[in-house]
């Protein structure tokens, strides 16, 4: 690898040949040691030493024509040659927070997250409690789990029927219920599930419509019972609803209708059927025309009806009186009786 000469019956190296040093200045083994060796890097004894990297020698590019100079190869696992100098070899550590994996990539903690790149590679430690990452922001656990929009979870809607919702403690619960509905069962996953405007649950749970007497109920709109219908004999008629149907109609004062009175003329009158009726009539007097609501209205002591109805009380050529006696049990009538004969 080199140029000999021989002057003074003495052999020495003229030159070497391009790419070759002759460092150890013996000339029998001629130019021996290359010039792109680490070491003897462009010259004898220049050793290069990388940082972090497998040491190289390559061409100086800005140095004479074929000059060399040291540089590095591949980098130690974990460094970077983020600057671009071979001479400072592989100056970067790609685990920092700032360099991860790769040069000028930082590795940044998300909201409520912790994150880490001690491996090269930017990995996030589990949320904060309380707190996921539900996708809007990857890498950051941005989404507390204490909203009614993400109740427990991504995406956990809490939205309970016919309630105000409320996120407490990571679990839907209920706040307060909405008009005209209750939480009875007490599970707030169905909401508040009662309508208060039943007759089973009328402005309250469990407090169902027993009104006296009422054959069909209804819940108003203010949670109170009312009437519908009443059983029979009975009627509402006071209109408050809250003690029901309290009349019956089956009584003298009230007989078939709320005030109607059952007084009939002459008569001890009855209502035991919801209708005015006769239970009997005075003494002296009968329901001669079976008509109840005008009560007894004739008098048994008439000539026309004597002692019983249409019986006529006359005498041929005399006076008739119907008197009125009484009997062995005590009972009066009308008796027929001549009271005096005509005239000749």
């Amino acid at each position: 690898h080199a140029t000999g000469s021989c002057s003074t019956s003495v052999c020495a190296i003229a030159s070497c040949d391009q790419g070759w040093l002759n460092c150890d200045t013996s000339v029998a083994n001629g130019c021996e040691s290359l010039k792109n060796s680490t070491g003897n890097c462009g010259d004898c004894g220049i050793i290069c030493g990388a940082v972090h990297a497998t040491p190289t020698c390559i061409p100086d590019v800005c140095g004479e024509a074929g000059g060399m100079t040291c540089g590095h190869g591949v980098c130690d696992p974990g460094w970077k040659d983020c600057d671009g100098m071979q001479a400072n070899g592989c100056e970067r550590d790609i685990r920092t927070m700032t360099d991860c994996g790769e040069c000028n990539v930082p590795c940044l903690p998300g909201t409520n997250v912790t994150a880490s790149c001690a491996t090269g590679s930017c990995t996030v430690s589990p949320c904060t409690e309380g707190y996921a990452s539900c996708g809007v922001d990857l890498g950051s656990c941005e989404t507390s789990l204490n909203t009614i929009n993400n109740c427990g979870g991504c995406g956990l809607n809490c939205d309970p029927p016919h309630a105000v919702p409320f996120c407490f403690d990571y679990t839907c619960t209920i706040l307060r219920c909405r008009d005209g509905f209750e939480d009875c069962d007490g599970v707030a996953s169905n909401g508040c599930e009662t309508s208060l405007r039943t007759i089973t649950d009328c402005g309250g749970c469990d407090k169902s419509c027993t009104l006296n007497h009422a054959d069909t109920m209804a819940c108003e709109s203010d949670g109170t019972c009312s009437v519908l219908s009443c059983e029979a004999p009975w009627a509402n008629c006071d209109n408050d609803d809250s003690n029901g149907c309290e009349t019956n109609l089956r009584t003298l004062t009230n007989c078939g209708a709320c005030g109607a009175r059952c007084n009939l003329g002459n008569a001890t009158s009855s209502c035991s059927m919801g209708t005015c009726a006769i239970a009997s009539c005075n003494r002296l007097y009968d329901d001669c025309d079976g008509i109840a609501i005008n009560g007894c209205e004739t008098s048994l002591s008439t000539l026309s009806n004597c002692e019983r109805c249409g019986n006529v009380c006359s005498f041929l050529n005399g006076n008739a009186t119907c008197d009125i006696s009484v009997g062995e049990d005590d009972a009066v009538y009308g008796k027929c009786a001549l009271l005096s004969c005509h005239p000749d």
